[in-house]
């Protein structure tokens, strides 16, 4: 993304109240913190769970999990269960109590179209009381994560892909270069 291209993205927040689509992982926090860099105010976090409410979608990380991100950031976390046929309805049933905190706006860490995050600006697209803000949208995934270890943020990681990781890496936590 150009800088004037995510300049206008950000425009979308500026001066006001946000919810953030809220996976608990780096893309998220990330996400929102170019939206406040941005001017907006982050009012509350929206994290979509599986059917039984107990692990997120994104990474199956345990809610009690999220919602101690939520209470670090100081701000209430709203919760919505559903299965990948229903998430986006279930999504936007989240809408009104996101709202209720002020939020008008919302920042999802969508990078691509394949994402599931992108649910939050194409739901949104269909409801002229939301307009959704996609800082991360089309930006390579090591670039964002060169972005994050810059500037110091310190990650921990909870949950690994077996087929991909080895367990041994969970807890491990990145460190500045």
């Amino acid at each position: 993304m150009s800088s004037s291209d995510r300049a206008a993205e950000l425009a979308v927040v500026a001066g006001r109240p946000f919810f953030s689509s809220w996976s608990g992982g780096k893309d998220s926090y990330l996400a929102l913190q170019r939206a406040v860099a941005g001017g907006g105010r982050p009012v509350a976090l929206l994290t979509m769970t599986d059917e039984d409410g107990r692990r997120t979608h994104s990474h199956a990380l345990p809610v009690s999990l999220v919602a101690r991100q939520a209470q670090a950031l100081g701000l209430p976390l709203v919760v919505r269960s559903a299965s990948w046929d229903t998430y986006e309805a279930a999504f936007i049933d989240g809408w009104p109590s996101c709202a209720a905190s002020g939020a008008s706006r919302s920042a999802c860490s969508a990078t691509s179209t394949s994402s599931r995050t992108a649910t939050g600006s194409s739901a949104s697209a269909r409801s002229p009381a939301l307009r959704a803000c996609l800082p991360l949208w089309g930006e390579p995934r090591r670039a964002l994560l060169d972005e994050l270890l810059a500037a110091g943020i310190v990650a921990t990681v909870v949950a690994v892909n077996g087929d991909r990781l080895d367990e041994r890496f969970l807890g491990a936590g990145s460190t500045r270069r």
